[in-house]
C-alpha cells in the first residue's frame, strides 16, 4: 500500500513539475506556435519471454501539418528483467527538413538512445516510468557534437473492465546538457488505444509541448496515431 501511495506521488510531481515550468515560460519573449501530426507504425517481435525487438517508422508534419518536419526508421531492442524492470535501446536514422536560415532542405541525422523502464500495476490502473538518454548527430559533418538529452517520462493507464479501449496519460520531462535550464522542454500526452484482435493496436493521441527557450520558445500542439503490431502474436 505505501509503495502504491508513493507511486502515485512520483507522478503527482511529475505533474506539478511540468505545470510549473510551462507556466515559468517567459512572458516578455514571444513564443512561437504550430499544430504538428505525427502518425507511425511498428512492428514488434518477441524472441523469448525477456528479449523483445521493434521496427519503427514514423512522419511528422509540421507548419500547421502542412510542412514534412522529420521521417525516421527506428530499430530498437527491449530485455526485461523480474520485478516489471526492463532496459532499452534503439537506434534512429532520421531525415530533417530544415526551413530556416540560409542553407536550407533535408539533414541526415542520426541518434542512439538507452533506457530503463520500471511498470507498477495498481489494481486496474498502471504505472510506468522510463529514464532516458539520448545522443544526436548529424552525419556528413565531421565537425558536428553530438546532442545530448536526459528525459524523464511518467505514463498512467487504465484498463476499462470488458473493454478493448485504454486511456493513457503521459508527462515527459527533457533536459538538454547543452541548456543552462533544468528542463529544456516538457511535453504532456493525453491518448486512447483500442486493441484489435489478431490485427494490432491503435493509439489516438493529443499532446502539448513547450520547449523552454531565452531566444525562441515555442509552443507545439501535437495530434498522433500509432499502429503496432505484434509478430507471430
Amino acid at each position: 500500500m505505501l509503495k502504491h501511495r508513493l507511486s502515485l506521488l512520483l507522478l503527482f510531481l511529475s505533474l506539478l513539475t511540468s505545470s510549473i515550468s510551462t507556466l515559468a515560460q517567459d512572458n516578455v519573449i514571444e513564443v512561437e506556435k504550430d499544430l504538428e501530426s505525427w502518425s507511425s507504425a511498428s512492428l514488434n517481435y518477441s524472441i523469448n519471454s525477456n528479449w523483445k525487438v521493434d521496427l519503427n517508422q514514423q512522419l511528422r508534419l509540421k507548419d500547421n501539418s502542412n510542412t514534412v518536419d522529420v521521417y525516421f526508421t527506428q530499430l530498437g531492442v527491449k530485455y526485461k528483467f523480474k520485478y516489471n524492470i526492463s532496459l532499452g535501446a534503439g537506434l534512429r536514422y532520421m531525415r530533417e527538413n530544415d526551413t530556416k536560415g540560409k542553407i536550407q532542405g533535408y539533414e541526415n541525422h542520426l541518434r542512439w538512445s538507452t533506457d530503463i523502464n520500471y511498470k507498477l500495476p495498481i489494481n486496474r490502473f498502471s504505472l510506468k516510468y522510463r529514464l532516458r538518454y539520448q545522443s544526436k548527430t548529424e552525419l556528413n559533418l565531421p565537425t558536428a557534437e553530438a546532442r545530448t538529452n536526459f528525459r524523464f517520462k511518467t505514463g498512467l493507464s487504465y484498463d476499462i473492465k470488458r473493454s478493448n479501449l485504454t486511456p493513457v496519460l503521459g508527462v515527459e520531462m527533457f533536459h538538454n546538457a547543452d541548456s543552462e535550464k533544468d528542463i529544456s522542454k516538457t511535453r504532456f500526452t493525453l491518448g486512447l488505444s483500442y486493441v484489435m484482435k489478431k490485427a494490432g493496436e491503435v493509439v489516438l493521441f493529443y499532446g502539448v509541448e513547450n520547449k523552454r527557450s531565452d531566444l525562441s520558445p515555442k509552443e507545439t500542439q501535437i495530434i498522433g496515431l500509432k499502429y503496432e503490431f505484434d509478430l507471430f502474436d
